[in-house]
């Protein structure tokens, strides 16, 4: 994982000359990057920081406009969240187990056109266990004698545990039936075809796929926008912790140079150690005791240096190709 570091080191007489210190050390270092950029401001001196006002008025804005993302992000992962969930208990409901799952999709036309306009016959859907198919095929005209058709038994579908039957019987006897089913621990689905029903249920399929494949279209872009937006208030918030940490650190007048930069993960250990000897003679006995402040609040010796650095760490987007 690369990470880039935003550091600020003491001033000298001039910018250029303290950059160069650092430019000097990334020399020394391969493959390691640096960039300099400046904080334009005007010029603060003790007993003038009232006007650092405006940095906190900046983080406000940012963390609203942040806040703002959020709320919206929150919102539209919930709505298609809430719609993604509908088209998967729809879709549990067409390809689920034959005991529970839709049978609309499945019991077409022709296995029932033969009883559709009848008065006394109707169709029943039984489904049975696997095990008990050739059982099935044996007893089922005899579960009520005289009232089921000859023959009428129709394989309609299959999975793994269970296989559907239609058969015919008089639809007066269509409880009784039932029951010597439950008998034989076949099970027998409560299904009356409706041709209307099944254009309803291919409809809202389809429409249900397509206000997704809509609400995805219209996300994408917008995450794509509000992730640069959030991407730059967190830059953003670094570059002002740098900025406060620094003058902090190296008091008024403001006198620091701040750079980025990106070594190879391999080089870490290096280049802090260069950069730490470099500019510890510049800030003295203070790096000392600024560590052993931070162990009073509980942060690790390691986080500090004779530098201020924030890094930031870019493990959620690829860095392959900035490297080589």
């Amino acid at each position: 994982m690369y990470e880039y570091w935003l550091i600020s080191a003491p001033g000298e007489k001039s910018a250029e000359e303290s950059f160069n210190r650092i430019r000097n050390i990334k020399e020394r270092v391969e493959g390691c990057l640096c960039f300099r950029f400046n904080f334009p401001m005007t010029e603060l001196r003790v007993g003038t920081l009232d006007s650092l006002q405006s940095l906190k008025n900046l983080l406000d804005h940012i963390v609203k406009e942040v806040g703002q993302i959020e709320s919206e992000l929150k919102t539209k992962s919930q709505d298609y969240s809430a719609l993604q969930n509908s088209i998967q208990s729809y879709n549990r409901q067409q390809t689920g187990s034959l005991i529970t799952r839709d049978l609309d999709g499945i019991i077409k036309k022709e296995h029932v056109q033969h009883v559709l306009d009848s008065e006394y016959f109707t169709i029943a859907a039984v489904i049975v266990p696997n095990a008990l198919v050739d059982e099935w095929k044996k007893c089922y005209e005899s579960l009520l004698p005289e009232k089921v058709v000859p023959r009428s038994s129709q394989e309609i579908f299959s999975d793994t545990e269970h296989t559907l039957y239609a058969v015919t019987l008089f639809a007066a006897q269509f409880a009784p039936f039932k029951e010597k089913c439950r008998e034989r621990k076949f099970l027998v689905r409560s299904y009356t075809y409706n041709e209307e029903i099944q254009s309803q249920t291919k409809q809202k399929q389809k429409e249900l796929q397509q206000k997704k494949d809509k609400q995805y279209r219209n996300l994408l872009p917008w995450l794509k926008i509000q992730f640069g937006e959030a991407f730059s208030a967190w830059i953003h918030v670094k570059a002002l912790r740098l900025f406060v940490e620094s003058v902090l650190r190296y008091g008024l007048p403001v006198n620091f140079v701040s750079a980025v930069m990106l070594p190879k993960p391999k080089s870490f250990k290096k280049l802090r150690d260069m950069l730490n000897r470099e500019f510890d003679t510049s800030v003295g006995q203070r790096v000392s005791e600024d560590v052993e402040m931070s162990k009073q609040f509980g942060f690790q010796a390691e986080e500090f240096y004779s530098y201020v650095c924030y890094p930031i760490k870019l493990d959620f987007v690829s860095t392959s190709n900035i490297l080589k």
